[in-house]
């Protein structure tokens, strides 16, 4: 009685590499496109709010917690706000400002961007975080 196994016999195990192989590509792929949704690359920490909305507006201003102020990213001074913002305004468009502010400025700055808004009938938002309870 021969109890060798045979050279022909078919092996039943699973091979687990080309799994994992799959599995750090799609971990690869997901965590290299989750940084590319940042919209605000300024670092400013937003008032809280309960009904907080992601939304797209024309022009982004920001005030940081130094009281450096942003256009689009492009730092500038205080009193060429009125200016800068005009240039961006478009003609018989309903414009928006979008104000990212850091909560632990005086709401003066806010005043102040309020006022250039007013100034070129432009309509200003206020962005705000979901609070966290």
């Amino acid at each position: 009685m021969n109890l060798k196994p045979s050279r022909s016999a078919i092996k039943t195990g699973f091979n687990m590499a080309s799994m994992t192989d799959v599995i750090f590509l799609l971990l690869l792929f997901f965590l290299l496109t989750s940084s590319y949704i940042t919209p605000n690359s300024l670092l400013v920490h937003l008032p809280h709010s309960k009904y907080a909305k992601k939304q797209t507006h024309e022009i982004n201003v920001t005030i940081t917690k130094n009281l450096e102020f942003f256009i689009e990213k492009e730092k500038i001074a205080v009193q060429d706000l009125f200016t800068k913002i005009q240039a961006k305004i478009k003609k018989d468009i309903e414009n928006t400002i979008a104000l990212h502010m850091d909560r632990d400025i005086a709401v003066q700055n806010m005043v102040d961007v309020a006022e250039v808004a007013t100034k070129l009938q432009a309509k200003i938002v206020i962005i705000t975080t979901t609070k966290k309870f």
